[in-house]
């Protein structure tokens, strides 16, 4: 809740002191309610409709229970609607588009408009909970397949240090394709970004899924490093003798990138992994002989069941994603774990490739870069603001949390 506001605007040869309740919308949606004085009321989404429709029923409403300015502050349109009980027979309309109050819009009377809070963290994972029932979890890994689909849950970090935390953060799930964030990262500097991006793996979104061997066909180079021919490429070369080194080199790394030491390999679900594995085994092979993949292929199958059979939690895949957001840069220390030009290039993969074929409908409806794994999870890095990790382990058609998907809809 914001301070009173301490402004005077003239209007009508009449000063106007502080509003008894004031409502401050963005795009259609409430979000702040601030109350003087006055009754608590239940603020409701604002729409063009609900004001032709039901405005002035509310209206009486509020002035039944002793209001006498109701105040309605659009910040994107730059706007004060007001709602006058007291001078007039019936409340009238006001539209202030220069006498705005100091502070409504630069959050120098408190808290910014769209300042997150973990009240708006709750109704989005209630929002996102409607959806949990239309997906399933991951039907083809059998340790995946039992999971609770009901598992829910958001951590966000800022880089005040500020964390908020609703629902399942801290059950532990395998981190799947996120891993692939991790294994790019090392890649880049075991074998360079110029030879990585020209030599084994490309840049661009493929619109097929993510298990798909149709491109190999007719394109020998896997088109992104997180679809599973690309990411099986890129594990291959990470520098290591074996499997073993190179599976310490991750862990290690995924430790200090998620700031949790506990981080450890779930046997199950890699022993899992390993045995119904046959299609990625099918993609390694192809990439073997079309001269893409190094090494032994069944060695690099190991390492990279491995890395995506990793536990960790929502509340850790927050903090690597603060991590990129902050430029490579951890921001507790100030150690800089990722080189600042591969955390931009990381994002933008993130946007464009990041949820598999459903990258391009993620990007018109949220926004946000983001990498998703088929155990549930979503990384999610604004750059220069926070770190997202969502959890949630019913899947949509294309492999991504259904309810993870809604909550950020919401949140965007």
């Amino acid at each position: 809740m914001i301070a009173p506001l301490d402004v005077q605007l003239d209007r009508d040869d009449r000063t106007m002191v502080q509003p008894d309740v004031l409502v401050v919308c963005d795009r259609g949606k409430v979000v702040r309610r601030c109350v003087y004085g006055a009754p608590d009321f239940v603020a409701e989404i604002l729409s063009k409709s609900t004001w032709e429709k039901d405005m002035y029923v509310k209206l009486g409403k509020y002035e039944a229970a002793g209001v006498r300015e109701y105040w309605i502050v659009d910040p994107k349109k730059k706007r004060v609607l007001v709602y006058d009980f007291e001078h007039t027979d019936f409340p009238a309309l006001y539209t202030f588009m220069d006498q705005i109050p100091v502070g409504i819009f630069d959050g120098e009377s408190g808290e910014e408009s769209m300042e997150l809070t973990e009240e708006i963290l709750r109704d989005a994972l209630h929002y996102g909970k409607a959806f949990t029932k239309l997906g399933r979890t991951a039907q083809y890994i059998p340790e995946l397949r039992a999971v609770n689909r009901y598992y829910l849950g958001i951590c966000t970090m800022d880089l005040d240090g500020n964390v908020l935390e609703v629902g399942d953060t801290r059950v532990p799930f395998t981190i799947q394709s996120i891993s692939k964030l991790v294994s790019l990262i090392l890649a880049i500097r075991d074998c360079g970004a110029d030879h990585l991006f020209h030599e084994k793996v490309g840049v661009e979104p493929t619109g097929d899924p993510f298990n798909s061997i149709v491109k190999l066909e007719t394109k020998t180079r896997p088109f992104n490093p997180f679809i599973n021919a690309g990411a099986i490429t890129v594990a291959s070369c990470i520098q290591g003798k074996d499997a073993d080194e190179k599976f310490g080199r991750f862990l290690e790394f995924t430790r200090k990138l998620c700031n949790n030491h506990e981080i450890a390999l779930n046997q199950p679900v890699y022993e899992s992994e390993r045995e119904t594995g046959d299609r990625n085994r099918a993609l390694a092979y192809y990439l073997k002989a079309s001269g893409i993949l190094e090494g032994d292929v069944e060695e690099c199958l190991d390492f990279y069941f491995r890395m995506c059979s990793v536990d960790v939690t929502a509340h850790d895949i927050a903090y690597m994603s603060l991590v990129l957001a902050n430029h490579g840069i951890d921001p507790l220390d100030g150690e800089e774990l990722i080189e600042p030009q591969y955390a931009k290039a990381i994002r933008a993969l993130m946007l464009t490739c990041g949820m598999y074929d459903g990258s391009g409908e993620f990007a018109m409806t949220v926004g946000f870069p983001a990498k998703s794994g088929v155990g549930g999870g979503i990384a999610v890095p604004l750059v220069d603001r926070m770190g997202i990790g969502v959890f949630g382990p019913a899947l949509d058609e294309k492999g991504n949390s259904a309810g993870g998907i809604k909550i950020l809809e919401y949140l965007s």
